[in-house]
């Protein structure tokens, strides 16, 4: 039995710690063994498609505009270019976590399990929020199913996903039945704690400012921000002047809509630091958002 406590971060952690993961894995290792779901790294991969979806189709809409003047050359297509970088990507967790990745291969039997978790909207799926927590579903069902035969009296699963912290009673109960082992559902402060205990004075200084900011000039530059990416000016052939929505919404955004985009702009920021601008729906890819409003 190992004399670590296994720890298991769920995507949302990885996202808020994109840019020192390797860091943070080194930290976390000196006490715990530290694993991350397949589950997890393959919706890496569908957020990294989803992203380069959206940079193919601004190259398709560049083509259409200026088709008179210039001719645009694809070097990889869409699907190329994903392979080669989900390649590179598979390639870091594989070598960043060794064998704590937790495989899931679902079988006939776990897919009933599935469906029959999606009709009884059993945790951590969301009751009355249509399918909302089918991921969720899968990671933690291959928690379970790998935790039933490793020796690991305990287990942290690192989330700040509600479906998760909201059911976590629920959910512990599940753990202890079928593995007889104990799981702590942890938020993403967990990392942040477990340096300030260890006492990294180094870490938790790169993540307190020295001063409190001016608020009157954060809070004038926040609304000039906010302004910024909401409207645009337009003018008419008698430089007349209007603004009119750089985007629109086609529902309502969730907490975890905000952490998502939030969590990749960096990323989308750096793919495009020559551009002068971003579109709203490349520099917050979700589908719920359209690059103008119909007017």
């Amino acid at each position: 039995m190992s004399e670590k406590k296994a720890v298991v971060i769920d995507t949302n952690f990885i996202i808020e710690h994109s840019k020192s993961l390797i860091d943070v894995h080194e930290k976390m290792s000196q006490t715990f063994d530290v694993f991350v779901s397949d589950v997890s790294i393959q919706e890496r991969f569908s957020q990294r498609y989803f992203m380069l979806k959206k940079k193919y189709d601004k190259i398709e809409e560049v083509k259409r505009e200026f088709s008179k003047y210039a001719n645009v050359t694809i070097k990889r297509t869409l699907d190329e270019q994903f392979d080669y970088e989900k390649a590179i990507i598979q390639r870091k967790y594989c070598d960043l976590f060794g064998d704590n990745i937790i495989q899931f291969e679902p079988d006939a039997d776990t897919l009933r399990m599935i469906i029959d978790r999606v009709y009884k909207k059993t945790p951590p799926f969301i009751a009355g929020e249509s399918d909302k927590g089918l991921k969720d579903t899968l990671l933690w069902l291959s928690i379970l199913e790998y935790f039933r035969g490793v020796d690991y009296e305990a287990v942290i699963f690192i989330t700040n996903d509600k479906g998760f912290i909201s059911n976590a009673d629920t959910l512990s109960r599940e753990f202890s039945k079928l593995t007889g082992k104990v799981i702590e559902m942890q938020s993403n402060d967990f990392y942040d704690n477990y340096i300030k205990a260890s006492g990294d004075t180094e870490a938790v200084k790169e993540k307190t400012p020295n001063h409190l900011p001016d608020f009157a000039v954060l809070r004038e530059k926040i609304q000039e921000t906010i302004g910024a990416l909401c409207w645009m000016e337009r003018y008419n052939d008698f430089g007349d002047e209007w603004h009119v929505a750089t985007f629109a919404l086609s529902k309502m955004l969730t907490a975890e809509d905000i952490s998502f985009m939030f969590g990749v702009l960096r990323d989308a920021i750096e793919r495009n630091i020559l551009e002068v601008a971003l579109p709203a729906n490349i520099a917050f890819p979700i589908n719920s958002i359209n690059n103008e409003a119909k007017r």
